[in-house]
């Protein structure tokens, strides 16, 4: 049974282009990234909570405004593997502004995302979406992007790459631990969090991306809104080693692509009549 859960600010949802459900430290919470108001693009994104002190009326509360600039897509971090002051980091993807990541500082419930010390991913400007995962532990980021918001002469670039991003922790001011990644050349913020980005991908127009493992391997799918081009797929050994993406195939799905999501399927094949009752099983994704 589904009920009506309240909000107690209307103005949380200014042109929302889409909000991540988080739950941290047992507590529910609800990121929004506002894209648009209707007059800019410079417009706060939002952090809510959710009060279920009274279960027959739950209601998400304002904890945080958080400055964004076109915001698309929020997504947590788990960066417990850093050995850092904090284990999770929410990353902001922007269109018009770097996207960031922003400690998450639990001691600080009033204000619990550390803005002070957000660090840019280094991806630059276009970012229309972001998907988090994990290799031997340690946090990697891809970003899809649409395209090169800055163009000149008012036709807008869309063959630009997207970007995959490794986190890591900084040594001095001029390295960092990226674990899998060896050691690497990287800037020094106040956090520690380190940043850099691993590989390009070609992509055009990029509006989604989807990550998903099957059969010991590693894929990203880029849903592409451009007319008359194809979606993509790449692929990459998944292992203990830092993942090196190449394209596996172009799908054309008869228009404009706008989102992307994988899913599991399990797939059951029944044995022989004298074996009933049993079945042999797998994934699919």
């Amino acid at each position: 049974e589904f009920r009506r859960v309240l909000f107690r600010s209307r103005s949380v949802f200014l042109g929302a282009a889409s909000s991540t459900q988080l739950r941290i430290d047992g507590v529910d919470y609800l990121a929004v990234a506002n894209f648009w108001d209707g007059e800019s693009h410079q417009v706060p994104s939002r952090l809510m909570r959710l009060d279920a002190s009274s279960p027959s009326e739950p209601r998400f509360e304002l904890v945080q405004s958080i400055v964004s600039n076109g915001a698309r897509q929020w997504a947590m971090v788990d960066v417990s593997r850093l050995g850092l002051q904090f284990s999770t980091v929410l990353a902001l993807a922007n269109y018009l502004a770097p996207s960031v990541l922003i400690p998450w500082q639990a001691s600080q419930p009033a204000t619990p995302l550390d803005t002070a010390n957000s660090v840019e991913l280094g991806a630059g400007l276009g970012a229309s979406a972001l998907k988090v995962f994990y290799v031997n532990g340690w946090p990697y980021i891809v970003l899809a992007v649409f395209a090169d918001p800055g163009t000149a002469n008012g036709t807008l670039n869309v063959h630009v790459p997207s970007r995959i991003v490794r986190l890591g922790k900084t040594l001095n001011d001029t390295h960092a631990d990226f674990g899998i990644g060896g050691y690497a050349a990287a800037t020094a913020p106040a956090s520690g969090l380190a940043v850099a980005v691993t590989q390009e991908l070609e992509t055009a127009a990029a509006h989604d991306v989807e990550v998903f493992r099957a059969n010991g391997r590693l894929y990203l799918f880029f849903a592409v809104n451009l007319a008359e081009s194809e979606s993509l797929i790449y692929m990459s050994e998944d292992g203990d080693s830092e993942p090196r993406f190449t394209l596996l195939q172009r799908v054309m799905v008869h228009g404009h692509a706008a989102a992307v999501r994988a899913f599991v399927v399990l797939v059951c094949r029944c044995m022989p009549y004298r074996e009933i009752g049993r079945a042999s099983c797998r994934e699919r994704v």
